[in-house]
């Protein structure tokens, strides 16, 4: 009679990036430094992204003698790249539109974009609460991915550890 349980992991390890929360934020941007005082405008944006876990940095320790799997992986993150921001034109000041410089236009709205984009990135990166229940579905995901690969063993027992990367 032997205790060594057969635990599987492989699929996991081809997890690259765990998509773990959608988030999302709106700003407003107003005034912007260096503006034409003949262009004006106001834009609500909205954005969106989620927070990841970089699995590729993970480690996996299966102890088949105890029937336990320990994956260590770094602290879930927010995907700056999956930034996706919509604009809603509040106001325009109608010079710009009918006969102004359409380029100033075009100037004033990327940077109000760039603007816009970089502070819902901050918003989302400075709020803690974001971090604690990408950690927690994170775990949960993790835990239930590998219970998925050995559905066959009920008494398997699975730690997940973040590390700061």
């Amino acid at each position: 009679v032997s205790n060594k349980a057969t635990l599987s992991i492989d699929s996991l390890r081809e997890v690259h990036k765990l998509e773990v929360i959608d988030v999302d934020s709106v700003v407003y941007i107003t005034d912007v430094d260096n503006q034409d005082p003949d262009v004006k405008s106001w834009v609500k944006i909205s954005g969106t992204g989620h927070f990841v876990v970089n699995m590729d940095m993970a480690e996996y320790i299966v102890d088949k003698e105890r029937g336990s799997v320990l994956i260590r992986a770094p602290k879930p993150s927010f995907d700056a790249d999956s930034i996706d921001i919509t604009p809603e034109l509040l106001y325009a000041k109608e010079i710009v539109f009918f006969y102004g410089n359409v380029q100033a236009g075009e100037q004033l709205a990327k940077i109000q974009l760039d603007e816009g984009k970089r502070k819902i990135q901050n918003r989302i990166e400075s709020n803690e609460e974001y971090y604690n229940i990408a950690a927690d579905k994170a775990k949960k995901m993790i835990k239930n991915q590998v219970y998925a690969l050995n559905a066959d063993n009920t008494d398997i027992r699975i730690d997940v550890e973040f590390y700061d990367e």
